[in-house]
């Protein structure tokens, strides 16, 4: 017969044993690191979905970025089109005054050769006086043909440009030779006239003064002639600066769509 005493004993034994049995001892090792594991999980997913979010948000202006960017691309293009179609005529319009006054200018200087040459006897050696140098050094000055656009977008305007010089710079190199010439001559003529005439001292005097209002008055228009030629190159150079400005802006835009 057992005791109640060794069955106490007993009892204690076998659950001493079992907490130290080795199926248990893997369990509850395995038990323990479940709590830290789920919760590093739950920081990752709200790490992710934070920066998620963040992206959308980036995304989203962007978007916005690039639709205001095709929008105003859309508006320079309109604009460029309609600006276009005023440079086309201005150009061409240009062109045509150029070549007029490229013809002209080298008859003009052909007949004053001509004329010079058949009266060189009575013209004047002399040189042009003060107010004629400055008028001539006024006139040869290129600031109102010379290119100075800062904008530079296709190397075809530039050549163009250059072109276009090198013909203004001949037309006005002919009406500086024709200008010289012609006074040369005039005041040739004016000296052979003055030498025929009676020798009535006032009648010379009202002539020369004649003579002297009608040099003024073509003073005046050549100095007229030469005032809108340079507004005009300058109004033309205007439109070739805000034309390439145009390109570089639209070049621009195209880049970034790219």
């Amino acid at each position: 017969m057992f005791s109640m005493g060794s069955m106490g004993e007993s009892d204690r034994k076998r659950r001493h044993f079992s907490s130290l049995s080795p199926t248990a001892a893997p369990a509850t090792a395995k038990k323990l690191p479940f709590l830290p594991i789920s919760e590093d999980k739950k920081l990752d997913i709200a790490v992710l979905q934070f920066q998620n979010q963040k992206l959308m948000q980036k995304l989203e202006t962007q978007k916005l970025e690039h639709t205001a960017l095709e929008n105003k691309f859309s508006q320079m293009k309109e604009r460029q089109q309609s600006y276009d179609s005023a440079l086309t005529v201005v150009k061409k319009n240009w062109e045509q005054l150029v070549n007029d006054l490229a013809s002209c200018s080298e008859r003009s200087r052909e007949y004053i050769c001509n004329l010079d040459s058949r009266y060189a006897a009575v013209a004047s050696d002399d040189s042009p006086s003060t107010v004629h140098d400055v008028f001539l050094s006024r006139l040869m000055q290129t600031g109102a043909t010379e290119s100075s656009s800062t904008y530079n977008c296709v190397n075809q305007v530039e050549e163009q440009r250059q072109l276009n010089s090198e013909k203004e710079q001949s037309i006005l190199k002919n009406v500086v030779t024709t200008i010289h010439k012609f006074w040369r001559l005039k005041d040739g003529l004016h000296t052979a006239v003055l030498k025929k005439l009676p020798g009535d001292v006032s009648y010379r005097q009202k002539l020369s003064a004649d003579l002297e209002g009608e040099v003024k008055n073509l003073r005046s228009a050549f100095s007229e002639l030469h005032l809108k030629h340079k507004s005009l190159a300058s109004e033309f150079q205007a439109r070739r600066d805000l034309d390439a400005k145009n390109k570089a802006e639209l070049c621009k835009l195209k880049g970034k769509f790219l």
